[in-house]
């Protein structure tokens, strides 16, 4: 292994050389298509505002209000269900930010906060649902 420095006793001596390096072609964040790109957002964002929640009992508004997109985004990116409990799933997401939109002018800071968590949560079940994982528990190879 070298190490490229100038040598001691120069008006640079004893710095490390500069050497230019382009940046790496990979990303180290890759996505298989654009659902598993929303699909993560949305789980990162119901993380973060979950562990606001443990902190503050009702959360941070902002982190509450990017879950709650990024599941809207998410759970409306989606095609047809895989199986019946995703399809529930996705139909209790509806009726809860369906119900959310009705109430939220009336509802007092802290209920708004925590209905639209909810909402964003539930997506959490539509995530687990579809996974490749549970959709091929019970398969043999």
């Amino acid at each position: 292994m070298s190490t490229d420095r100038q040598p001691r006793g120069i008006p640079v001596g004893g710095q490390f050389a500069a050497a230019t390096r382009t940046e790496p072609a990979v990303s180290l964040r890759t996505y298989r298509d654009e659902e598993h790109r929303l699909e993560r957002n949305a789980v990162e964002a119901i993380y973060t505002a979950g562990r606001g929640r443990g902190r503050n009992r009702h959360g941070n508004i902002d982190r509450i209000t990017e879950a709650y997109d990024a599941a809207g985004a998410y759970v409306d990116s989606l095609g047809e269900a895989r199986n019946v409990p995703e399809a529930d799933a996705r139909q209790a997401f509806q009726e809860l930010r369906e119900e959310f939109e009705a109430d939220k002018d009336s509802l007092d800071d802290k209920t708004l906060r925590d209905r639209k968590f909810e909402v964003a949560g539930q997506a959490n079940w539509v995530v687990e649902y579809r996974s490749s994982s549970y959709n091929n528990q019970g398969q043999t190879p």
